[in-house]
């Protein structure tokens, strides 16, 4: 195993598109119970993704687009057994399907978590936001905001 496999430890953050263009798939590994605490692993899932890399991650909050979009599996993390089948699977999809997985996960990625998809989506927020107010009503004791 060890010659097909090379885990590594943290990576200086300006050598991370190096490490993730060489790989066939990504691993967001952050079990249920870290997640609940800390959130996804989402920086790590879209660094994947942007690269055309597919992603096996744990069943969490967020993480379910992965697999309504074929862009990986996900997985009890807590399941050896699982997770080892989840990769092997993708491997072999990788093998025979690995260009139009990479370019599905490059295109979602773009289309979903380019910078110009989060200003949009920060201006729906805001512009939502902005059409609840009524400014009239705010004379200092209110919130402004309509009921």
């Amino acid at each position: 195993m060890e010659e097909n496999y090379v885990f590594t430890n943290w990576v200086d953050y300006e050598k991370v598109p190096y490490y993730i263009n060489a790989i066939d798939i990504g691993l967001a590994t952050l079990t249920k119970k870290k997640i609940a605490l800390s959130g996804s692993a989402s920086q790590k899932v879209r660094q994947y993704l942007a690269s055309g890399v597919p992603v096996i991650a744990g069943y969490g909050e967020g993480h379910q687009f992965i697999e309504y979009n074929d862009l990986g599996k996900l997985v009890d993390l807590e399941n050896a057994s699982e997770f080892a089948c989840a990769i092997d699977n993708l491997l072999t999809r990788m093998d025979r399907e690995g260009d139009e997985i990479r370019l599905k996960a490059r295109k979602y990625a773009i289309k979903n978590f380019s910078m110009q998809r989060i200003i949009e989506g920060y201006y729906e927020l805001w512009s939502n936001v902005a059409s609840t107010y009524d400014y009239r009503t705010n004379d200092g004791a209110g919130t402004g905001f309509k009921k």
